[in-house]
């Protein structure tokens, strides 16, 4: 969490344009799920990535607690597989090691089919460079995601209540 509450609150109204590298990276994205698709396997660079049954851009929205409802986009859930799409320099592992990941795995349990493991991947446009991280379902990197909701939920709560988003 960075604290940038303003940001985060125009970001939950989409009230935010990208900028050229993060309008750089969702073109990427977009090209990446055609791809997926259109022909169930994604190529990146010299890899590829073989989909059965993929769902793009899963949403998935539960109540956490009477104060707040947790919603995700996830970029792709094939079987028990969560894919990640990242570009731009920060490597897969990086991605990783943030709090995304577990919070997929939270709502995905949360509807009643946790995942076996999630896979980022990542491109570096500058460097040609692909790079993957699997990170492996686990009830600890789930009671992690519950452990963030609840320790911000009334904070953000009572900043989105005096802006009178909610």
């Amino acid at each position: 969490m960075t604290g940038n509450y303003e940001q985060c609150a125009l970001m939950y109204q989409h009230k935010t344009e990208p900028n050229v590298a993060q309008q750089g990276g969702l073109d990427m994205h977009d090209k990446w799920q055609g791809e997926i698709v259109k022909t169930k396997k994604l190529v990146v660079k010299d890899r590829v990535f073989r989909f059965e049954k993929p769902e793009i851009e899963k949403k998935i929205e539960h109540n956490f607690s009477e104060l707040s409802l947790v919603k995700g986009r996830i970029d792709c859930v094939d079987g028990g597989v969560v894919w990640e799409f990242k570009s731009g320099v920060t490597s897969s592992l990086e991605y990783a090691q943030k709090d995304q990941i577990p919070f997929y795995f939270m709502l995905l349990k949360m509807s009643g089919a946790p995942p076996e493991y999630a896979e980022v991947i990542h491109y570096n446009q500058e460097e040609d460079e692909v790079d993957v991280t699997k990170i492996y379902y686990s009830e600890e990197l789930v009671d992690s995601a519950i452990n963030l909701c609840q320790t911000y939920e009334h904070e953000i709560y009572e900043y989105f209540t005096s802006l009178n988003i909610l």
